[in-house]
C-alpha cells in the first residue's frame, strides 16, 4: 500500500492529474479515513476549468459521492498531504 501512496504523491508532485472517469479517491485505501466513511480532501478541476477542494463520502447504500456535490473531471493530492 505504501508503494501505491508514494506513486500518488509522485504524480501530484509532478502536477499529474488523475482522470476522475477512470479512478476516484475512495479506491485508494490510504486516502480513506480509518472509519471508512470519507476520503481526505483532494484538489479537483471541473470540466469548465474551475479548481476546488472536495472529498468523497460513503452513503448508507455503499455508493460514494463527492462533497461538495460537483462533477470532478480530474483530481490530485493537495500538497499538504504530500508530507504524510
Amino acid at each position: 500500500m505504501n508503494n501505491v501512496y508514494n506513486s500518488l504523491k509522485q504524480k501530484a508532485a509532478k502536477g499529474i492529474w488523475i482522470d476522475a472517469s477512470i479512478d476516484l479517491p475512495y479506491k485508494h485505501k490510504e486516502l480513506v479515513t480509518e472509519d471508512g466513511t470519507r476520503t481526505t480532501f483532494v484538489l479537483c478541476v471541473s470540466p469548465r476549468g474551475t479548481f476546488y477542494t472536495a472529498r468523497m463520502f460513503k452513503l448508507s447504500d455503499g455508493r460514494w459521492m463527492w462533497w461538495p456535490d460537483a462533477k470532478a473531471e480530474a483530481w490530485t493530492l493537495i500538497p499538504e498531504y504530500l508530507s504524510y
